[in-house]
This record gives structure tokens, sequence and C-alpha cells, in this order.
């Protein structure tokens, strides 16, 4: 990677030369319209970031309805370095203007080659938009990552970053750039135009470590990655903090939904109307391996099509390296091949996690503790898990001959010694095969008010689609459920009744 003085003097000729081959026109007004069509101020996105770049002045770029990609197949080339605020927005929020992304060859930021490359202090907000991979990400096997964001500033010139997606769909596209989806529930398998790698990589890990602050609203991330290692949102920096919202889905992902690597912290905040959703991920749907975790109506759901599709291992981990905290509340785990939760870690500090009015089904258990022949967290860790459900009866254990617990239980307490986690369970209402699975040394879980053992459990609907979202796990057992909760309440896991969602009422490509 070159040095920050050979970026910046590269990046200057570049945008001059850029500059003076195209011709752009200057813009004197902070407000700049893009029309494919010629009746705005630039006919490119790009062009118009150049120029908004370069101005000195906080830009609004209105994009006009239309696909954004050059007679020749070519679709944008986003660069942002500097400092700036710029707020780049469809002028349609229903018919969404949709942005081919062309790989960023000249990018000097990075040892990849990525599309849309942010390295920006400031502001930046990308609102009523659809991105779509151009061919060039199927095509050539070095392109690495749709939106990489890196750190800005540097030494004596600290920046931090306000970064904003708003109403934003993030999908493959056909060959005549049409999205695959618009709600996040079309599988983008075997399409023309594919991600290589992540739909989202902030990579901020080192220096400058200066802060980022990510908000995802209503943003719909749907690619199956042609990478092993490709997921939807990774978050790699000790000074991040993303907060997801709006009913934002992250679906058919090939191995991460959300990474929260090294974050500071990362909030979560659906409703029951609106849930996050994370479906479909072929490792892990969310995976928590630092800083503060605040998980509210988080949906996670996997797949189980075998050997030759996506099979979804763990629902949830929280990861050794950082010490990850992890509070939970109304949140769905269902249909992984392993855990539920899976933590494996110890720490030498007390670290304390919390799940309340969450449903875990179709997973092995509800929490493991430790890999197979290694201890457990000590008794540093503490977990509390409240006016909650498990159902895993149904459950099966991979016929490969290799797996740890062959029958589903509530909790498996480690393979190894000395897994002595504390683990309170209170008002849990479960059907399962074995309430608890322990190793030689592990503590067994408190257990607190009503632990209710249900011979068959009733939901209104066990599979996920845009059909059944308002009636997906929602416990129908009123009467051996009611006022078994906390005060008195109805104990219904994450979901007490049937909702009518909003899902029909976003804005549809």
């Amino acid at each position: 990677m070159r040095d920050s003085i050979s970026k910046m003097i590269g990046c200057f000729f570049r945008f001059a030369l850029l500059s003076a081959l195209l011709q752009i026109q200057v813009v004197e007004s902070a407000e700049v319209l893009v029309d494919r069509n010629g009746s705005g101020d630039f006919t490119s996105l790009s062009d118009a970031v150049i120029q908004s770049l370069s101005n000195g002045e906080s830009d609004i770029i209105t994009v006009k309805s239309g696909t954004y990609v050059s007679d020749q197949n070519v679709g944008e080339i986003l660069t942002f370095i500097g400092s700036d605020d710029i707020t780049i927005q469809g002028e349609n929020s229903v018919d969404r203007p949709i942005i081919v992304i062309q790989p960023n060859i000249d990018n000097m930021l990075s040892d990849n080659i990525d599309g849309v490359v942010i390295q920006m202090g400031g502001a930046l907000t990308f609102e009523n938009l659809i991105f779509i991979p151009s061919e060039a990400f199927t095509i050539d096997e070095n392109i690495d990552d749709l939106f990489a964001v890196f750190n800005a500033g540097g030494e004596g010139n600290p920046s931090s970053l306000d970064l904003t997606f708003r109403n934003v769909l993030i999908t493959h596209s056909d060959i005549d750039h049409q999205p695959v989806t618009s709600d996040g529930f079309d599988d983008p398998r075997f399409w023309d135009n594919t991600f290589r790698d992540d739909a989202i990589n902030v990579d901020a890990n080192g220096p400058p470590d200066e802060p980022i602050n990510l908000l995802l609203d209503n943003v719909v991330i749907t690619g199956y990655g042609q990478a092993s290692d490709s997921d939807a949102l990774v978050l790699d920096g000790p000074q991040i903090d993303c907060t997801i919202t709006g009913g934002s889905r992250f679906t058919y992902i090939r191995r991460r939904g959300i990474f929260a690597y090294n974050v500071q912290s990362l909030t979560i905040e659906g409703s029951d109307e609106n849930p996050i959703i994370v479906y479909g991920a072929g490792e892990t749907l969310i995976r928590a391996s630092a800083g503060l975790s605040n998980w509210k109506y988080l949906w996670c759901v996997g797949l189980n099509e075998g050997d030759n599709g996506i099979t979804t291992g763990f629902a949830a981990r929280i990861d050794p390296n950082g010490g990850a905290s992890v509070v939970a509340a109304n949140c769905i785990f269902s249909t992984a091949q392993y855990d539920g939760m899976f933590m494996n870690f110890d720490s030498e500090s007390p670290l304390s996690y919390e799940f309340h009015n969450c449903t875990f089904h179709n997973v092995p258990q509800l929490i493991r503790f430790g890999y197979v022949g290694e201890a457990g967290p000590s008794e540093n860790v503490q977990m509390t898990v409240f006016d909650s459900i498990v159902d895993n009866a149904d459950w099966t254990a991979p016929n490969d001959g290799t797996y740890w617990a062959p029958e589903p239980t509530v909790v498996h307490y480690g393979d190894g010694d000395n897994t002595l986690a504390i683990l309170t369970l209170n008002n849990l209402a479960y059907r399962t095969q074995t309430f608890v699975s322990s190793a030689s040394g592990s503590r067994t879980p408190n257990t607190e008010n009503n632990i209710i053992e249900v011979d068959d459990f009733q939901f209104v609907s066990e599979e996920l689609s845009r059909n059944t979202l308002n009636t997906f796990l929602v416990a129908a057992n009123d009467a051996l459920l009611e006022g078994k909760g906390a005060n008195g309440s109805y104990l219904g896991g994450a979901r007490v009744e049937s909702e009518t969602t909003d899902v029909f009422e976003w804005p549809l490509y």
C-alpha cells in the first residue's frame, strides 16, 4: 500500500486528469441533478461526485430514475476521498435509480480492487438507490468488495465519518441490469451479474483508527458472493458504531450475514412490525467478536438445503477475541445445523449476557459453551435467559458421525473440563429431548420461576417467507403459556401475537 503522501498526490492528479478529459461542467450550486437522459447537470453520477468533492461545499446530488450504465456496458466508478458532506439521493423513493457499479481499477487505497471506495471524513449519505455489480465483478477474480470503507484522516489530520445507507437495495442483477429482488426474498444465486466478495466491508482496523458512525436504515442486501468468504456486512474497527434499523434484511449470503469482528458498538433496532432479518447465511447468521451489542427484534433464520445448497451452521456466535457483550430482546434464532447461540471464550474480567423474550427454534440447543475437547467459559462469564421458548425436538443431527450432541437439548455445557459459565434460566418453555448435557467439570444451569416442558408447541407458521411475516413463529399455546412470563405476561418468546407488518408498504422497485 502506498504512503499517505503518494495517495494524496495520486488522487489530485487523477481528479484533475478526469476533469480535463471529461470536460466536467463546474456547478456553482451545492445542489446538482443527475439525469442519464441529459436534462440535468450531469448524465453520470461519477462526474457529479468528482465535482462535489472538488468544490468545498456541502452537496446534495439528486439522481433521476433510470439505469446508470454506459452504452459500452461500463458502470459508475465511485471514489470518495478527503473531507466533505455529500448526500446522494434518488429523486423517486419508489422508482429508485439503478446504479451499476464498475470495479475501481485505479483505486490506490487498497491492495484489492473494489467497487465503491470510501476513505473520507465528514458525512456521506446514500438514499433511495439501488446498487448492482457490473458484469466485471463476475468475470474478474481479482475484484473484491462492492463497497469498501477505510479510515480517513491520518497523523495531524483526524477525521471521522458519518456514513448512512437509507432505503437502499444492494443485490445481483440480470444481464439487462435489473435487480434480482426488491424485498430480499428472491434467490440471487445463478444470476448474471453477481458480487465477488462482501457487499459492505468497513475495514478501519489500524492507524489512524478514526470513528466511523454507520447507519443502515431500511437496507436490503441480497447476494450470494462468488468468494467462499463473502459476507453481507463486515465491521472491523475499534471505533465503529453501527446501527441497523427500519426492517433491514440480509439474505442469501454465502458465509456470514452480519460480522461484528471488531467494533465499539452494534445496535440493531427492529420492531415486531419491521424486524431486522438475517436469512440463509451459509456459516453464521450473526457473529459478534468484540464491542457492545444490543439486538432488538432481530430474526436470524437459517436454511438447511443439504450438501448442494445453503446449510446454516450457527444462528449466532459470540467469539473470544474481543470480549463481546450482548443484550438481545425479542429475537428469533431458527434453523441451524449447530447452535442457536454458541459461545467459546473466557475472560479475566466479569462479562454478562442477557437474552429475554427470545425464540429458539429448530436448533440443537439454546446455548452451547465450548468446542469439542476444549474448556469453555469460566465463572467470569454469566448469561441470563428469561421469558424465552425453545422448540427443537424435531431437529436432527447431521448424518456425518462427527456431531458432539446426538440429540437436541436446551443447553450444552462444553466438551472439555471447567466449563463453569453461570447460566440462569428464568421463565422458560421448552420442547426438546434433553434439558441439559454437560461434560465433566461443568456446572448445571440455575432455573427459576416457570420452567415448563411443553409436549407440542403450536406455531401459526414455522416457515419464513414474504407471505408469513405476520405469523412466523407466533406461539399459539394459549392455555399452557398464559400468565407464565414475567409479571403474569404471556410466555410467547419473541412474538406474543400476530402482527401486521409494514413490508408491503416498503418502496419497491
